[in-house]
Order: structure tokens, then C-alpha cells, then sequence
């Protein structure tokens, strides 16, 4: 089941960001650590240092494109948000609503 986030496209963009940036951090905690694993073979719960770093690096490569993706979608809904308030004050304005 999909459930869509209330805040649109940018909501959205930033789901998936922190979804990157968890995987980031999981994949630094064992980079940082890799002098420990030296000698040590990977597992699926404990993936090689280098393997992790070309993992982060993905995980770096990926936000940067959803941070570009959030960008372009918080832009349009500026611009529609603004586009609605200049045709309520237009609307105001034209049936001498001012006040």
C-alpha cells in the first residue's frame, strides 16, 4: 500500500531523501569503522568497508538528484501558491472587496 504524503511532490521528495540519508549514515557508521573489520568477511548485516563507501557515494549521488527533484516542485508550488493569492486579491479587488 502506497500512501501519498500531503505535501505533494516536495513531501514526497522528502520522504525519499531521508530514506537516502538513512542509508547514508548506515553506510558511513561502516566505513568509519573499517579499520576494525580489516581481516573480517562481509555478511549481509555487515557489508565490506570498501563496498560501503561505493554504496554511500550512490546514496550521496541520489539525494543530490532529489534535492533537485524537491527544488523544481517547491518552485511550481510557489508559483501556483502565488498565482491563487494574486487571483483572490484581483477578485477582491474587482468587486471593490478592498478592505
Amino acid at each position: 500500500m502506497t500512501t501519498t504524503n500531503p505535501d505533494g511532490a516536495v513531501g514526497e521528495a522528502q520522504d525519499e531523501l531521508e530514506d537516502h540519508i538513512h542509508e547514508l549514515d548506515a553506510m558511513l557508521a561502516v566505513w568509519s569503522h573499517r579499520d576494525s573489520h580489516r581481516g573480517r568477511t562481509a555478511t549481509w548485516d555487515r557489508p565490506h568497508p570498501r563496498r560501503a563507501a561505493s554504496l554511500a557515494i550512490d546514496e550521496i549521488d541520489a539525494s543530490i538528484r532529489t534535492l533537485h527533484t524537491m527544488r523544481a516542485a517547491l518552485i511550481a508550488q510557489a508559483r501556483e501558491y502565488d498565482d491563487e493569492t494574486n487571483r483572490r486579491v484581483d477578485l477582491r479587488l474587482s468587486t471593490g472587496g478592498a478592505s
